[in-house]
């Protein structure tokens, strides 16, 4: 069952003496408060863990994505241990470096404006999954609510908003093509609430390549072309002239 969320959360963990950590919590706090005001909430990790019942039900109530400064993950763990397992864990050292995600923080140092490139550069990383996953969302209660009216879902045909789906995470019709995009350009296949996709689209963007993103979550076609053609279960796939020229992040993640 995959339910449509009003809101999604967002849990950052508590390392501020950290680079890493501190981003965290400033990509949250600005996407909370500037970018996402309407679709996202958040919370603070130990009121998760020790507050009302409410809080504690954070992540049943809302689908969450962690946001962790280092691989050790206390924030992803936590949730996974005492709450729900997160949508999505993301380790901002997997997007800046984890040497650099560990360097110490300097709070004198006016490290908001210090960090501030990091901070804009992983905000936008962090919505473009937020958007991936709301777009996923919709396509979902959309394909919900017709099947609701054909009266092929659990529900026996009442358009009763009850969350069930037929197929795999709200795939229509529409959307079960079977040709490759124009080879003539570049396309970079990801997958929804992939964060190292999101970093090669929003590098392509700031240099102004020309590019096509192809969601594999959402076109099953395109999952499948990318399992025969290019033999790859990893994304971010780049192909230039109808070639794979990447698989997966620059580390081999995705």
């Amino acid at each position: 069952m995959l339910v449509h969320p009003k809101t999604t959360g967002i849990i950052a963990c508590c390392g501020s003496e950290c680079r890493g950590g501190y981003i965290s919590r400033a990509v949250a706090a600005r996407i909370v408060n500037q970018l996402r005001t309407t679709q996202v909430v958040t919370i603070s990790l130990p009121r998760l863990l020790v507050g009302t019942v409410d809080e504690k039900n954070f992540s049943l109530n809302h689908p969450t994505i962690t946001l962790d400064g280092c691989a050790k993950a206390c924030a992803r763990k936590a949730v996974e241990k005492y709450c729900f397992k997160p949508v999505i864990g993301i380790n901002i050292g997997d997007l800046i470096g984890e040497q650099e995600a560990l360097a110490s923080v300097n709070v004198q140092d006016d490290p908001t404006n210090r960090y501030m490139s990091e901070i804009e550069k992983i905000s936008g990383i962090v919505t473009h999954v937020l958007d991936s996953l709301s777009a996923m969302y919709e396509k979902a209660k959309v394909a919900q609510r017709n099947s609701c009216d054909q009266g092929t879902c659990d529900c026996g045909g009442s358009s009763c908003g009850c969350g069930c789906e037929s197929g795999s995470e709200g795939v229509s019709a529409s959307d079960q093509q079977s040709s490759e995009p124009n080879i003539d350009e570049i396309v970079i296949y990801t997958k929804t609430g992939c964060p190292f996709c999101a970093k090669v689209v929003q590098e392509y963007q700031e240099k102004g390549i020309s590019f096509q993103e192809v969601n594999t979550s959402v076109h099953a076609w395109a999952k499948k072309l990318c399992n025969d053609k290019y033999g790859a279960d990893k994304v971010p796939i780049i192909v230039k002239d109808g070639v794979a020229i990447q698989i997966g992040d620059i580390d081999g993640k995705g």
